[in-house]
């Protein structure tokens, strides 16, 4: 294993590259070791990883911890809107397309047809 001092690395640090390839590259800072540099295959096979245990997304996905169950109130039931005057009340469904756009806020320039 050769040893490179952080400034060698800094600045031969393709030739550090191509020599990690062949086998690990230890850098050191004053004189003490710091890091090891080593290829992709061996940081891999050191790892455990090989080419075939890669998991898609899906496998990973399946294989997450389960949450908890949750209960939520079902959608649409107690909202509570504010009214102007800081009060709230219960929201209450509109009965028609019509009605909505009638409480929707007004755009310059449109206006809706005549109710039937």
């Amino acid at each position: 294993m050769k040893h490179w001092s952080v400034q060698d690395a800094k600045a031969r640090f393709s030739e550090l590259l191509r020599a990690a390839e062949k086998q690990p590259q230890r850098i050191t800072v004053r004189g003490k070791p710091a890091a090891v540099l080593l290829s992709d295959t061996d940081y891999r096979r050191l790892c455990g990883e090989s080419e075939r245990s890669k998991r898609t997304f899906a496998e990973w996905w399946k294989s997450a911890p389960r949450a908890p169950e949750l209960k939520l109130p079902r959608r649409g039931h107690g909202r509570l809107a504010k009214v102007g005057s800081g009060k709230t009340e219960a929201r209450k469904k509109p009965k028609s397309l019509t009605d909505v756009l009638l409480a929707a806020p007004r755009v310059r320039g449109f206006k809706l047809p005549p109710r039937v």
